[in-house]
């Protein structure tokens, strides 16, 4: 473990841990667009500045990519961060004046309009590349990834067409602080990335599991036998507890 502080408080971290982690972890107030503990951090939204003190020498920087160090002092809140962070609130706002989750962050950090303008789609996409990043990293497609250069990047799979290698998960619908990515869901489908699943339900409730091609490679990321995904966590409870109680008590309880 090592030790520093934030605002004067001292805190413990371990070693490999980003400095936005163990500030949330101890309930300092950070904001962040483009942070997601489960995938690596990338510095994108640059909100999470922070002033980090080391041998006497401070520097502003985001907290989400800059290590844990012993000794080190970091501040979360002056005036200087303040005014950095509203200017890149107004810079990121411009991309989408009118996307909900954007606005209410800009009044989180006191922000009520943008004076920049800036040619982009208006589609709400800031290019955290969270979206890419979970699908990865943590799902293993590579079904999407950045592409253009300038204010013609974005999110895209090979060529704009439907991905093979897309599996229909919706992690990366699910992790988008914007919320821009589209899918479509009806009783038997799913569309996302302009492919089409069909949906695999529970044996025992009915209840959505996924899409065959998500469960096959969470079957071969976990090496559990296919009859796993049979049916849903709640029914595999309930059958667990049936199997207990017979077992236990002979299907009779006490």
């Amino acid at each position: 473990m090592l030790t520093f502080t934030i605002d004067g408080q001292t805190v413990q971290a371990e070693e490999g841990q980003n400095l936005l982690e163990v500030a949330l972890a101890h309930g300092f107030d950070i904001p962040t667009l483009c942070y997601h503990p489960s995938v690596s951090a990338y510095g994108a939204c640059r909100l999470c500045l922070v002033e980090v003190t080391q041998r006497g020498r401070s520097r502003i920087t985001t907290s989400c990519n800059y290590p844990a160090l012993p000794g080190i002092s970091v501040v979360t809140r002056n005036d200087r961060i303040d005014r950095l962070r509203r200017l890149v609130m107004e810079l990121i706002l411009c991309r989408d004046p009118g996307n909900p989750q954007l606005q209410a962050m800009a009044d989180r950090l006191g922000v009520d309009r943008t004076r920049l303008r800036f040619a982009s789609r208006q589609d709400g996409c800031i290019l955290c590349g969270l979206c890419e990043r979970i699908c990865r990293e943590s799902i293993g497609a590579d079904a999407i990834s950045f592409v253009g250069r300038g204010h013609e990047r974005r999110l895209a799979t090979p060529f704009d067409e439907p991905s093979e290698s897309c599996v229909g998960c919706l992690a990366c619908a699910m992790v988008c602080p914007t919320q821009v990515i589209e899918f479509t869901q009806d009783a038997d489908t799913r569309t996302i990335w302009k492919r089409t699943f069909t949906l695999v339900k529970c044996k025992e409730c009915g209840a959505v599991l996924g899409t065959p091609e998500e469960l096959a490679l969470f079957q071969r990321k976990t090496g559990l036998d296919a009859s796993y995904f049979d049916t849903c966590d709640a029914c595999r409870k309930k059958q667990t507890a049936t199997a207990f109680a017979a077992v236990t008590w002979g299907g009779q309880r006490p």
